[in-house]
C-alpha cells in the first residue's frame, strides 16, 4: 500500500482532531466556594484617639473556610454596638484572600466604643477603643 502525502496529512489532521479533546462534553462549572466557618480578629483592636477624629488604623477580618483558607466574596456586617461613632460603611465584602476592613470615626463623648464584625449566623468579631477628651 501507497501512503501519499495527501493522505498522509488527512491521518494526521484527524489524529490531531481526536487528540484535542474537541469532541468531548464541555467542563461542567467551578465547585461553589467552601462555607464561611469562622471570623479572624487581624488589626485595629485596642486604639485610643481624640473625640471626633478617625482612629489611624482600619479595622480587619479574615472570614475563613474550615480548613482556615480565605473566602472571597463574603458579606461582613458592621455595627457600633457599644458608645458613639460612625463606621465608614455598615456592610463591606472580603476581598480575594478574605480579608475586610472599616474605619471608625469616634464620636463627640469620651470613653469606650465598640465595633462588631458579623458574618451570618457565626460568632462575631468584637473591637474595642477608646476616645479621648482633646487638649
Amino acid at each position: 500500500m501507497r501512503v501519499t502525502k495527501a493522505s498522509a496529512i488527512l491521518a494526521f489532521l484527524a489524529l490531531l482532531t481526536h487528540c484535542s479533546g474537541a469532541s468531548g462534553p464541555p467542563p461542567g462549572p467551578p465547585p461553589p466556594p467552601p462555607p464561611p466557618a469562622n471570623v479572624i480578629r487581624l488589626s485595629g483592636d485596642g486604639q485610643s484617639a481624640t473625640v471626633g477624629t478617625t482612629l489611624p488604623k482600619a479595622f480587619v477580618v479574615k472570614v475563613v473556610d474550615s480548613r482556615g483558607g480565605g473566602v472571597s466574596g463574603v458579606t461582613v456586617d458592621w455595627s457600633v454596638t457599644i458608645g458613639p461613632g460612625t463606621l465608614s460603611s455598615n456592610h463591606t465584602i472580603t476581598d480575594y484572600l478574605g480579608h475586610d476592613s472599616v474605619t471608625l470615626t469616634l464620636g463627640t463623648t469620651p470613653g469606650i466604643t465598640v465595633v462588631s464584625a458579623t458574618v451570618g449566623q457565626l460568632a462575631p468579631v468584637v473591637f474595642t477603643t477608646t476616645a479621648v477628651a482633646g487638649p
